[in-house]
């Protein structure tokens, strides 16, 4: 599962899948739909760090110096916690267009959606919020070049994931699709600097984003280069990223993952 740090919790798509007429309503009233989903996942960071310093969790004591230092960074996004999401980020949404002009519709899906949203977090905090023990966040987007090689040339997808000590992998980067011309192989290598916890990271190919499967057979080294051997061969998918260990939940207990 992707963590809560890893980026939108929901997509514009995803949310149009609960309400039909969000982006003709976002467009008439001007309201920026992926700056609100942000927004609104700012303000669920801060309820659910407050939820889990009141909790004391992983042994927190008064000032919950271990909890303010991890922040977030530990939680994982199940799907309770993206429907609250989602469910809160439409209510943000109707409750901006109500603001703008009085229309009895925006108000009626703005109270809607506002219960609902208090329901699914209801429901998020008592099923629990999932922690992992060392988060690793998501790859950032692969480096591809080429170099000279035995390649037919043609369009790959290719995307990575990093993994921890304990051999758990975070969730898969953004894919990046690349054109290869021929007589030549690509040379990934993840984006970006690899956190200190990340031992080494897995390289994902394959002719589209339905299609990625892993490469290597060996982890490769965080500071290692992958050159692409020939076609990309079948193998495992990523695996959407870590599950939780433990989940802090509302009764003040803790139930093993």
């Amino acid at each position: 599962m992707a963590l809560f740090n890893d980026g939108p919790i929901n997509r514009i798509e995803e949310l149009v899948q609960l309400d039909s007429s969000l982006l003709e309503t976002a467009t008439i009233e001007g309201i920026d739909l992926g700056a609100r989903i942000s927004s609104v996942q700012d303000a669920m960071a801060t309820e659910i760090l407050t939820f889990l310093l009141n909790e004391a969790a992983d042994g927190d004591v008064a000032g919950g110096g271990r909890r303010r230092a991890l922040g977030v960074s530990d939680v994982v996004v199940n799907a309770e916690l993206k429907r609250w999401h989602a469910l809160a980020t439409l209510q943000s949404v109707y409750r901006d267009a109500n603001g703008h002009q009085t229309n009895e519709r925006y108000q009626w899906k703005w109270q809607e959606f506002g219960m609902l949203a208090a329901a699914a977090k209801e429901k998020c905090l008592r099923i629990g919020i999932g922690l992992v023990d060392d988060p690793v966040p998501r790859a950032d987007a692969p480096v591809v070049t080429t170099v000279p090689g035995i390649g037919t040339g043609g369009t790959l997808a290719f995307a990575v994931a990093l993994v921890n000590a304990a051999g758990q992998e975070g969730a898969a980067s953004d894919i990046v699709a690349f054109t290869l011309a021929a007589d030549t192989q690509a040379q990934v290598r993840p984006g970006g600097a690899a956190p200190a916890n990340a031992c080494g990271w897995n390289v994902y190919a394959g002719s589209g984003a339905g299609s990625l499967a892993r490469q290597n057979d060996e982890l490769l080294a965080a500071s290692a280069l992958w050159i692409q051997p020939g076609v990309p061969r079948a193998g495992s998918a990523p695996s959407g990223g870590q599950g939780a260990a433990r989940y802090v939940v509302l009764s003040r207990t803790i139930r093993r993952g």
